[in-house]
């Protein structure tokens, strides 16, 4: 597999998928990092075009990414969505009520969330999964929220070796901090409006979308891996060194420059099956898709599959993107009747995040997140849509 380093050359602008209206624009959060088709097709600009028709359409490459990556070469991906971070309560210290949904760095220890155990008096339905729940704390431990969005890898590889709790770095040498951060970019909200011709209206027809600008920090970007069929005697990005692709709408560009395998990736490998342990966790690397009903497009975030095996699931919000399908839109201003019909990109399907975590006591018969039944399924396995890191879960 080759390996390339984007470094973005201005902002990246990404349209909002969500059907904001005038005066709601600063609701729009934006996808990113990018979904790996996006990517993709940036560095699939680079080779020469196969040509149009059915005969021409093939599968001949594998990607995988996009990883962020800082300026010393670490990569860094999702956190573990079932970590929590716990402190301990001091002289006269109230404990705080902390938003679940925002990062906090008041943390002292993290602890890894554990499904709910039923017993005589708490019980769950049969058609759920159980809630997940921390560990028992200590008389002065108290919750003060989640860590922040992303890992260092070498953190993320001892996680996946089985450790239960990861300490602050001040009261711990185990690894080189900083190893967990926020989002190394800022967003800026750029709403597009179009106006009625001779009136101070906005068009009813695609007349307002939003776009959201992001510029990462210095030193930071992206590393993506891509390889071609094994059929094929040699890659045709063998001989791309460095070269510029267009990356996000507005013509913005991005530089692709080969390089070696990322820092700690190697070390990732050993999980990319399941181990020989008693309980097993699985760690969503890539967005994946997870198929709630056999043979139905609905997508939730347990494959209908996984039922019968896993124990509990610690996730966010699923990410909105992709589909086609034919809309019926008003074109003829004059005529609010008469509609025609046009294809257009609508959020159809619902993928699961990465840093999502799955436990299970014993492993499910599919080892994949993807669905069982979609015409683009070959195109979610060459892209490595809902690939897996298989980890031990602590008892």
């Amino acid at each position: 597999m080759h390996w390339f380093g984007l470094m973005p050359l201005d902002v990246l602008l990404f349209r909002e998928a969500k059907p904001f209206s005038p005066g709601e624009g600063a609701w729009a959060k934006g996808l990113f990092p990018p979904m790996p088709i996006t990517v993709f097709q940036a560095m699939r600009s680079l080779l020469p075009d196969y040509g149009e028709g059915a005969a021409n359409r093939r599968r001949d490459l594998n990607f995988l990414g996009p990883f962020l990556q800082d300026p010393d070469g670490n990569l860094w991906l999702a956190t573990p969505k079932d970590l929590v971070g716990i402190r301990h309560r001091s002289e006269n210290d109230e404990e705080p009520k902390p938003d679940q949904k925002k990062a906090s760095d008041q943390w002292e220890q993290l602890v890894r969330l554990q499904p709910a155990a039923a017993d005589g008096v708490l019980g769950f339905s049969e058609r759920s999964l159980p809630p997940m729940v921390f560990p028992a704390l200590e008389t002065d431990q108290y919750v003060c929220g989640k860590p922040d969005a992303w890992m260092r890898a070498d953190v993320l590889t001892a996680y996946l070796g089985g450790q239960a709790t990861f300490r602050q770095p001040e009261f711990t040498h185990d690894f080189k901090a900083p190893w967990v951060r926020g989002n190394p970019w800022d967003v800026q909200i750029l709403p597009h409006i179009h106006m009625q011709e001779g009136a101070r209206q906005v068009l009813e027809a695609d007349g307002y979308f939003t776009e959201v600008a992001v510029r990462m920090d210095p030193g930071w970007g992206f590393v993506v891996g891509i390889e071609s069929d094994p059929s094929e005697e040699e890659s045709p990005f063998r001989e791309i060194e460095k070269a510029v692709i267009r990356l996000g709408g507005e013509g913005h560009r991005a530089i692709a420059s080969q390089i070696s395998t990322p820092k700690h990736w190697q070390a990732l490998q050993p999980f990319t099956k399941p181990q020989q342990a008693q309980t097993h966790s699985a760690y969503v690397l890539t967005p994946g898709l997870a198929q709630t009903h056999a043979n139905q497009p609905l997508y939730g975030l347990c494959p209908h599959d996984w039922s019968d095996t896993v124990k509990g699931c610690a996730s966010d919000k699923q990410l909105l993107w992709g589909g086609v399908r034919k809309v019926w839109r008003r074109r003829n201003p004059d005529n609010p009747d008469e509609r025609s019909p046009e294809f257009g990109l609508l959020p159809q399907r619902a993928f699961v995040p990465p840093g999502t975590v799955y436990a299970f006591e014993e492993l499910p018969q599919t080892q994949q997140l993807l669905p069982t039944d979609s015409k683009q399924r070959e195109m979610f396995e060459t892209l490595n849509y809902g690939k897996i890191l298989w980890g031990i879960r602590p008892v």
